[in-house]
């Protein structure tokens, strides 16, 4: 099987880097306004902007004489065009901002030709191209207003190539946690490599995990990801195998609970893979251990998203339905661990295996 990796962008990953105090644009008078540039590129980026004065992303050449004006610099306009043209680095007679960028930074900055305040007037400018999204709102049948825009918009995408995975990352946004049930717990591990272990739940633990549709945000939370979802390389140690494995309705009960004596959870020195291939799939369980707490989540996989599980993560298939496809080794020794709930039976301490249930 061959597997492609796409490596991340170099200038979106500059961009990102450059982005933790970058530009927002805002709603003021009914126009989109430069709030604050802060980062260079953002700055570069709001001139850019402010010459191009079609909107179009791109400079034609009577913008970019006009930029040179902005910048102080006077030229004929035969010279203008012999510049123009070894900016214009791809030939298609216009200057995209990457182009621009790489010139201002060399010869603009570097060369020391141009005032702060132009900086300062870009971010002051409005640019109109947006103003049509000003204060935006639409009304039902009744007048109510049922749809509004909001008061910012969060980037002006410029024409060019881009990293899917980059454009999508949206960083003003908090960062997600997933829903979880959190207790205290005793991880006991077996002395002996082919037994079980225990992990020893408080008595009044009801046993109801909380659950989430599977995100890569949310599963970042755990330490996995959707394997599609990042263009990156990972290191496989040893040798894996990829098998459908499927677990029919009484898989849980006559087996997880029958035969098997319980229901458990497991972790691993091998990564793993693993991606459902019909609708109903039933629950993916993760946990980690917090300092003294347990973090447990119950995830809905969705069809034919294949997810990532690294080494030592703890999880539980005991509660999957329909066909999976899965990655996994005979290498490694798993750490497994039966699930139990202190009790009392006769006035005797004891251990009552249990199987988790889900809030729905």
């Amino acid at each position: 099987m061959r597997k492609i990796f796409y490596p991340l962008n170099e200038e979106m990953k500059q961009r990102k880097s450059e982005k933790e105090n970058g530009r927002n644009i805002h709603i003021e008078e009914k126009s989109f306004q430069l709030k604050s540039v802060n980062t260079d590129r953002d700055k570069i980026k709001a001139i850019f902007l402010d010459v191009d004065k079609n909107g179009n992303g791109v400079l034609e050449i009577d913008e970019f004489c006009l930029a040179m004006q902005n910048f102080g610099i006077e030229m004929e306009k035969s010279k203008a065009e012999k510049m123009f043209d070894s900016i214009d680095v791809d030939n298609n007679g216009k200057i995209t901002f990457d182009e621009f960028y790489d010139y201002f930074v060399k010869e603009i900055l570097g060369g020391n030709t141009v005032s702060p305040k132009i900086f300062m007037e870009a971010d002051k400018k409005v640019n109109g191209r947006w103003n049509k999204f000003a204060a935006f709102k639409r009304e039902g049948e009744n007048g109510e207003i049922v749809m509004t825009g909001g008061t910012d918009i969060v980037e002006d995408v410029i024409p060019g190539k881009y990293n899917l995975q980059e454009l999508s990352q949206f960083e003003d946004l908090p960062k997600l946690t997933p829903k979880k049930t959190v207790v205290r717990v005793s991880w006991e591990s077996s002395k002996n490599t082919t037994a079980s272990g225990n992990l020893i739940f408080p008595a009044d633990f009801d046993g109801n995990l909380e659950t989430e549709i599977a995100t890569s945000e949310l599963l970042d939370y755990y330490g996995c990801t959707f394997a599609d979802a990042r263009p990156e390389t990972v290191c496989i140690p040893c040798r894996h195998v990829i098998q459908d494995f499927t677990y029919k309705d009484s898989y849980l009960k006559n087996y997880v609970e029958g035969k098997n004596r319980g229901a458990g959870l497991e972790r691993h020195e091998f990564v793993y893979l693993d991606c459902p291939l019909d609708d109903d799939s039933g629950f993916f369980v993760l946990g980690k251990l917090s300092e003294d707490e347990f973090h447990l989540t119950a995830f809905r996989v969705p069809k034919r998203h294949t997810l990532y599980v690294p080494a030592n993560c703890i999880h539980s298939n005991d509660y999957l339905k329909g066909t999976w496809r899965t990655m996994l080794s005979d290498e490694s020794n798993i750490d497994q661990v039966f699930l139990k709930r202190k009790t009392k039976e006769n006035g005797e301490n004891k251990l009552q295996s249990f199987t988790f249930s889900f809030a729905l």
